[in-house]
């Protein structure tokens, strides 16, 4: 046989054994996990009673938000079978005026080491997205860093949660495990 020949025969033998029923495909773990919980898609953010944020900011209502998501392979912090929960509870924060920038408390609760927040910002006509990279067990202030070791205005967070303070022009729109 030639070496062209050998090689495509090769190849086909490799591609034929990645199709096996024997290797689960990512497609069929993610519908099987999004079935499993119960979820309309591999990712989803339910807010409080269906309170989706919106590029013009507006008031956050209080509540208990939701980000679940199915990847394959698991992603970092996520179940055997891919599934991955983050709680957010938004109550009110230790800043009596919206200036303080501390209005509104998130605290979350997940099985990450290093959480992802994306946050949707939105006053007079101005929009942003605010990224932020927390490890867990820290206090911060959306957009100015942790609070100094001992001078945290809110509740510690458990050592696999974090709290985050903001007022109601920004809105947690999603949450993920960091890499």
């Amino acid at each position: 046989m030639r070496p062209i020949g050998v090689a495509v025969a090769v190849l086909i033998y490799m591609l034929a054994g990645c199709t096996s029923t024997r290797v689960p495909l990512a497609a069929q773990q993610v519908a099987t996990c999004e079935q499993t919980h119960r979820l309309t898609s591999a990712h989803q953010v339910t807010h409080p009673s269906g309170h989706e944020p919106t590029p013009e900011g507006g008031e956050t209502p209080q509540g208990e938000t939701l980000v679940e998501s199915c990847t394959w392979p698991p992603a970092r912090g996520a179940d055997p079978d891919g599934y991955l929960r983050i709680t957010v509870d938004t109550v009110e924060g230790p800043g009596q005026a919206e200036y303080t920038g501390d209005t509104l408390l998130d605290n979350m609760h997940g099985p990450c080491v290093r959480y992802r927040l994306t946050y949707a910002y939105g006053f007079q006509g101005a929009h942003d997205t605010v990224v932020e990279h927390v490890r867990a067990g820290v206090s911060r202030k959306l957009g100015a860093g942790p609070y100094p070791t001992g001078s945290e205005p809110v509740p510690y967070p458990d050592p696999t949660g974090v709290v985050v303070t903001h007022n109601s022009r920004s809105e947690l729109a999603d949450a993920a495990c960091d890499e």
